[in-house]
């Protein structure tokens, strides 16, 4: 008993001690998590009568980073209000809710077309086949994924949650659906060429692990391949208590093995570890938040999501149900606070995007001894820092103003000019169109 007491006084010395040093620390990859259970069902809100639980749960939703994700069936014959191909109620309450009482987390979608047992839910009607060679069911998806986005112009759609269960289930009806999603991708990025658009994976499936929990399976990283360039981000789910008794054991190239088979920026959708009330476990679940921030530390990430805000409350108890960072009721856990460290960090967004090229680029007061150039200034989502000045080709100058002399034009007959625009972290725009002057004087 002794020894377990001290166990247990370290396990929290050390947790007092990393949360120290998360103070003044920034990223730039959003953070967040699943308001609540994709599977439990919230009426539709109103300001006047939302309850307290719900209230509460929107307000730790703030504290846990920029994103929330909604993560549905994309319809359920036994709800007969609401059809195939229709918006789901429940993302419908999530962008409700979100604007109505002003909180500021973006919802993110990732609609499902199968149960959790692989059970498709592809028989958009009595006499057509409960898989993909339902055409009625491809044209409702689609419609669906394509109205989502006039809607709610989202930042990320998914369209398939743990897509590979589907494949370890019906491998065959699976290569059909990447012939459905591909068609899907290409008219989403003709209408919303801005939307990620992906589906998720089971991580330690695709490893092959799941002895103690998923059972037996063969890695099959190779499906990744099957969607060609059409996934925008490798987004997966991660459970490693399914593998490890104590975070500590999750070895050190648990993540960066990734790498070895992708190259796309990854994302996690879900992670999670759960807790009891022993507080050992409480504390384990604590730990793992640092541990999986440590080794992803130097992964490209787009995004990190908790799996779920609170703990579920279905009886009887089913695995995962208590891997909420707050309790059923809204109590926050000492997850919450961890977690909530890492959300309070500077949210720098990765720049990526160049910014335009500078228009409008003229010449004036052209002389043997001097040109003078002129462009208007160019816009970047971050914000220009500066400009290049090519002549003949050749950078000759970087100026923080949107006008420049050259004081040494050459006695050349035609002498070339162009500029572009760099932003904060060095991205370059294209070059305005050139243009060409004589410095000869008449």
């Amino acid at each position: 008993m002794i020894i377990k007491n001290i166990i247990l006084i370290l396990s929290s010395l050390q947790l007092m001690f990393c949360l120290n040093i998360l103070a003044e620390n920034t990223r730039n990859f959003k953070l967040g998590c699943s308001p609540i259970p994709r599977y439990l069902t919230i009426p539709n809100p109103k300001v006047t009568s939302t309850e307290n639980y719900f209230i509460n749960l929107f307000t730790n939703l703030q504290e846990t980073g920029e994103l929330a994700t909604t993560q549905v069936e994309w319809w359920r014959p036994e709800q007969t209000e609401n059809k195939a191909g229709d918006i789901p109620q429940f993302i419908d309450d999530m962008y409700y809710v979100n604007k109505t009482l002003g909180y500021t987390v973006e919802p993110m979608v990732v609609i499902n077309f199968f149960r959790n047992d692989g059970t498709p839910l592809l028989q958009t009607s009595k006499n057509q086949p409960n898989d993909w060679t339902n055409i009625e069911a491809q044209q409702k998806y689609e419609e669906l994924a394509l109205e989502i986005c006039e809607k709610y112009n989202p930042q990320y759609l998914g369209l398939s949650i743990e897509a590979n269960n589907y494949y370890l289930a019906n491998p065959v009806d699976f290569d059909r659906f990447v012939d459905v999603y591909k068609n899907i991708y290409k008219k989403i990025k003709l209408k919303n060429p801005k939307t990620k658009v992906f589906v998720t994976f089971q991580l330690e499936k695709l490893k092959g692990l799941g002895d103690n929990f998923f059972g037996n399976v063969e890695p099959h990283w190779d499906i990744l391949d099957k969607f060609g360039d059409t996934l925008d981000l490798f987004v997966f789910t991660t459970y490693p208590e399914t593998e490890f008794k104590s975070p500590k054991d999750i070895p050190d190239d648990y993540y960066s093995e990734i790498l070895n088979h992708t190259k796309r920026k990854i994302a996690i959708s879900e992670c999670g570890w759960g807790s009891d009330l022993k507080r050992s476990a409480r504390a384990n679940q604590a730990n793992f938040i640092h541990k999986i921030f440590s080794l992803t530390d130097s992964l490209p990430k787009e995004f990190m999501l908790w799996a779920f805000m609170n703990d579920l409350n279905r009886k009887p108890k089913q695995k995962f149900d208590n891997i909420g960072l707050c309790k059923f009721d809204g109590t926050p856990k000492q997850s919450f606070d961890v977690w909530k460290k890492y959300a309070a960090w500077s949210f720098t967004p990765e720049d990526i995007a160049p910014p335009s090229a500078p228009p409008n680029l003229k010449a004036s007061d052209i002389s043997s001894s001097q040109v003078t150039l002129t462009w208007d200034e160019s816009e970047d989502d971050v914000g220009v820092t500066g400009y290049t000045v090519y002549k003949n080709n050749t950078a000759i100058a970087n100026i923080t103003t949107n006008t420049f002399i050259d004081r040494t034009p050459s006695n050349a007959p035609n002498i070339s000019y162009t500029v572009s625009a760099l932003d904060s972290v060095g991205n370059e725009s294209e070059l305005a169109p050139k243009i060409v002057v004589s410095s000869q004087t008449n």
